[in-house]
């Protein structure tokens, strides 16, 4: 007992201090000799889209995003892309020096495709310059109305939640349904094709998502291009955004696939990384994302990568609402895999 409220009393010290200046040292030395990997969704004002965010969606504020550039640059990270990144890692990045304080290496990455991305976050990565890798959902730019976003407009009001509550009872019993809510039920237990008859049912019941509601917040593929003509990297994030434990090994490849093909036909470029939708993924998916041609396959897992790693499992940390507090920012930045 005495071992841990010394160390709870060490911890409280440490995180009240991240607001001083005499932290930064610590902090770069805690990100030096590896490369820590940032991931964001939505660069916005956290009143824009209220229920999609409730759905679980991470939203930073422009502030914030600004405020943590400016945290790293004070830091002298090196900003870079998984395609800077990749002869670096796999020809052998030199070894850290015991008694040195390396510059940080930082990648910025962006999930699923959002227009504030190319918006708000290109920009401000370019005053900074620095650049991005933006994972994009291809159905986005296509302005398909994501059925993911169709399921979480219908949980955002009591009246969609009992409906999404009765079909799943319905279609599951008599197994239990999950008390984590019907959007993580519909995610983890149900099909794209169940789903989507659970989704049309409520929607005549309910009403259903506007696409005036939704698509504007979508990028276009004149933005991406643009992004990509501008340095930032695109990488694939499936076409659909489908929960991979729904799927077969031949769906999932489909949707590499296709969306692989569909971003490079519109940029003219080879798209070499891909990001798993919700972070799942089974243990033989490095292998099916590399048969499919990527070589930088993207995780939500925590960690850093370190100089001896591969790219085929890249460990990220998300950056959510309660990181535009800076203070906690730098906690992020120091807890968990990125402490030494």
């Amino acid at each position: 007992m005495t071992t841990w409220l010394m160390t709870r009393a060490a911890r409280t010290l440490v995180r009240s201090s991240y607001r001083g200046p005499f932290m930064r040292g610590p902090l770069r030395r805690a990100l030096s000799g590896t490369v820590t990997v940032l991931l964001y969704h939505r660069i916005a004002e956290h009143h824009d889209a209220p229920w999609l965010e409730a759905s679980g969606l991470p939203c930073t504020s422009p502030k914030a995003f600004r405020e943590h550039l400016q945290l790293l640059t004070e830091l002298g990270a090196e900003f870079l892309t998984l395609d800077e990144l990749d002869p670096q890692v796999k020809n052998g990045l030199e070894k850290r020096k015991s008694h040195s304080v390396a510059r940080p290496r930082v990648v910025i990455t962006f999930d699923d495709g959002f227009a504030d991305n190319f918006e708000v976050a290109a920009p401000m990565l370019e005053e900074f310059q620095a650049r991005g890798v933006f994972f994009i959902t291809t159905s986005l730019p296509d302005k398909a109305v994501l059925l993911d976003h169709r399921l979480a407009w219908l949980n955002a009001s009591e009246d969609g939640q009992r409906c999404l509550w009765q079909a799943l009872e319905d279609r599951l019993r008599p197994v239990p349904i999950p008390v984590a809510g019907p959007l993580w039920a519909a995610r983890q237990l149900l099909s794209p094709a169940e789903i989507e008859t659970i989704v049309i049912e409520a929607e005549r019941r309910i009403g259903p998502l506007q696409r005036e509601q939704i698509c504007p917040l979508y990028a276009t593929w004149d933005q991406i291009a643009i992004a990509a003509k501008r340095g930032h990297q695109i990488g694939a994030h499936t076409v659909h955004h489908p929960m991979r434990y729904s799927l077969s090994a031949a769906e999932f490849t489909t949707e590499l696939v296709e969306s692989k093909q569909s971003l490079e036909a519109h940029l003219g470029c080879d798209i070499r990384a891909f990001s798993y939708p919700f972070n799942a993924y089974m243990f033989t998916d490095e292998a099916i994302c590399r048969a499919a041609g990527f070589r930088q396959i993207a995780t939500v897992d925590p960690g850093r990568l370190n100089y001896t790693g591969t790219l085929g499992k890249i460990p990220r940390r998300t950056a959510f609402c309660i990181h535009d507090s800076l203070s906690r920012f730098r906690e992020l930045l120091l807890d968990q895999g990125f402490t030494e």
